[in-house]
């Protein structure tokens, strides 16, 4: 049974007495964070620099945030003290980290063009209908009632500027909803090569499709539920904000701005991953004994 209370309160219980070593490595991704985003803004008068920093950004980010969870897979499995190279012996997972991001980021590019090449297919043939028509002033399509009812639709549809922003907002909606979906159906896959970093980025991706099956509506709802603590870690960001208006410099008020708010995030996300981080061992428990996936297939 997916009980996202139960996920939250163990990950409370598995947290007291053991906050600090988490909470240093998030405040210690927070800060590379911060340190490699005011470089790639300074870097971005020069264009081929800008482009390299940015692939080693990625690729940064990918490695802290997979060592990240290998640390709170620790929290989440064991009862033992913890130390810091818990979370720096996550760095191992270099190799696995960052072929599973890209793994992870080119499905995702690939589904959303399910959105965009209709989109552009539509827009080419109104495009031709309407120069053909306007080339020849007849009605182009074949006679019939019905061929000139479609094409007038169309052709009105993509004319009036409302109903074609109407059906760009729909189509945006309706793509964003299914790259969450797809987001979610892969969310499992880091804790996956956290907790074996030999498997591969293929099988591991199979293997949180299968987990996340029927259950993407519980991870979102338990995404969701944070939100509370998300609005309570922009509270002190507001009140710098604020503060920092009456100093009239706009560079420093964003810089105190994202340090805040960078801190601020830092502090509760041991807290949010250990609970996903319990979801999915409730999801690999739970397949695992209706007998959909094997023990072996985590190895």
């Amino acid at each position: 049974m997916f009980d996202r209370v139960k996920f939250k309160t163990n990950a409370k219980a598995q947290l007291k007495g053991r906050f600090k070593i988490p909470l240093l490595a998030s405040l210690t991704i927070a800060l590379i964070n911060l340190v490699l985003s005011i470089t790639s803004t300074l870097l971005q008068d020069t264009e081929f620099v800008a482009t390299a920093f940015s692939v080693f950004q990625i690729i940064a980010t990918a490695i802290l945030n997979y060592s990240f969870v290998f640390l709170c897979l620790k929290v989440a499995k064991t009862n033992t003290e913890l130390s810091y190279s818990d979370f720096s012996d996550g760095f191992s997972l270099i190799k696995p980290a960052i072929c599973g991001s890209l793994w992870n980021s080119l499905f995702l590019g690939l589904w959303s063009l399910v959105f965009i090449f209709p989109a552009i297919i539509i827009a080419c043939i109104v495009i031709g209908l309407t120069v053909a028509k306007t080339l020849t002033n007849t009605a182009f399509l074949p006679a019939g009632e019905s061929f000139s009812e479609i094409y007038n639709w169309v052709i009105t549809l993509f004319t009036n500027y409302f109903a074609f922003m109407v059906l760009i907002i729909l189509l945006l909606i309706a793509s964003v909803i299914f790259i969450m979906i797809k987001a979610l159906q892969y969310s499992q896959m880091p804790v996956i090569i956290a907790e074996n970093k030999k498997i591969s980025v293929r099988k591991a991706m199979r293997l949180s499709i299968e987990l996340t099956k029927d259950n993407k509506g519980n991870l979102f709802l338990l995404g969701f539920s944070f939100i509370g603590w998300f609005l309570l870690a922009l509270v002190p960001v507001v009140i710098i904000a604020i503060i920092m208006e009456f100093f009239n410099s706009d560079e420093l008020s964003s810089l105190f701005t994202m340090i805040t708010a960078n801190i601020s995030i830092a502090t509760i996300m041991p807290y949010i991953e250990t609970s996903y981080i319990n979801a999915y061992l409730n999801l690999k428990e739970s397949a695992i004994n209706l007998g959909k996936l094997k023990q072996e297939d985590f190895e």
